[in-house]
């Protein structure tokens, strides 16, 4: 995501701080433009290794890793983390073909932690609804529900996100709306008070309600998210990195030589598959280099091995501001 991600640990008021993990949430939302070619398959081991600093440069760098801990089922485990806050991640894409329409559901696991108030904040997230397929309207959409429930805290967020109508011709695309309630939960009863509610677009702007007050004010800007961060990744990159895997396709794809993309993908997937005859004639189980499996689709990461990677893959110093 490219919003602040730093903002999450400044206000002192819960309420405040599950509107800015929403929002962040929200920002993780991408537009993305639908043309029918085939998705990047990352492989078996496949790492992003990477640290960036937010749009206020006195808040510290974020570091972050994500490494593709298995490859059938295909499952992705990611983790970030800043001096004061972490997000931890497993999940796996389960598409269903739907006539005129995919739609792909990401099963697993998403937390946010905020070091400092001793906070998790569990989030479910949309679905990746790609449409037109056959006929109508081709587009690329998020429906569904983004959950955000904060035990300590007893607050729950949920934002709706609508789908359009019939063929995509009919209805608004990308519209939202949502609610923030707080949840008391006393035995059987469950007193539930509505606090904020929420409408918009993700893509342009979302609008908070105060159900007290009823004033109304912008509460998430997609313009804002457009600024680039200052970026680092490990120099050279590393052979299980992303840069380095697809490095060969993704310069024919930028080149606009298809045929040499297929060609570049089909080589990666096939060194692929002798690795894995290989492991298996020599009797090695694979394991995951930075993520440990608890259970079905629970990893979690392995900080000793976590820190040594970042502090050696990025240069980091770990007296110094950044760290």
């Amino acid at each position: 995501t490219l919003f602040p991600y730093t903002t999450l640990f400044r206000s002192q008021d819960p309420v405040d701080r599950m509107l800015d993990v929403v929002r962040y949430c929200v920002s993780a939302i991408r537009y993305e433009k639908f043309d029918g070619r085939k998705p990047y398959n990352p492989v078996l081991g496949e790492t992003m290794t990477c640290s960036f600093e937010s749009n206020t440069s006195t808040a510290g760098r974020v570091h972050m890793i994500a490494e593709q801990v298995s490859h059938h089922p295909p499952i992705t485990s990611a983790y970030m983390d800043h001096r004061n806050a972490t997000f931890q991640a497993t999940w796996k894409g389960k598409p269903t073909f739907m006539g005129n329409s995919i739609e792909i559901a990401f099963r697993g696991e998403r937390f946010v932690t905020l070091k400092h108030f001793n906070e998790v904040y569990e989030i479910e997230i949309p679905k990746i609804q790609i449409r037109g397929i056959l006929v109508g309207k081709k587009g690329f959409e998020w429906v569904g529900k983004l959950r955000v429930d904060c035990k300590e805290t007893e607050l729950t967020a949920k934002v709706n996100f609508r789908a359009a109508g019939f063929l995509g011709m009919f209805g608004d695309w990308y519209t939202v709306d949502g609610a923030l309630k707080r949840v008391k939960k006393g035995g059987k009863q469950k007193d539930k008070n509505l606090l904020k509610t929420f409408r918009g677009k993700w893509n342009d702007k979302m609008y908070i309600i105060d159900e007290s007050t009823g004033a109304e004010e912008i509460f998430y800007n997609y313009a804002d998210t457009s600024y680039k961060p200052d970026m680092r990744y490990p120099d050279p990159p590393l052979p299980h990195e992303s840069r380095s895997v697809w490095r060969d396709l993704t310069q024919c794809l930028e080149q606009g030589d298809y045929a040499g993309a297929n060609k570049a993908k089909n080589k990666v997937e096939e060194e692929q598959r002798e690795l894995r005859k290989k492991r298996k004639d020599d009797g090695v189980e694979w394991t995951p280099q930075f993520f440990e499996k608890v259970a079905e689709l629970s990893y979690r990461p392995c900080e000793d091995a976590l820190a040594a990677h970042l502090l050696d893959a990025l240069a980091l110093d770990k007296t110094s501001s950044e760290y």
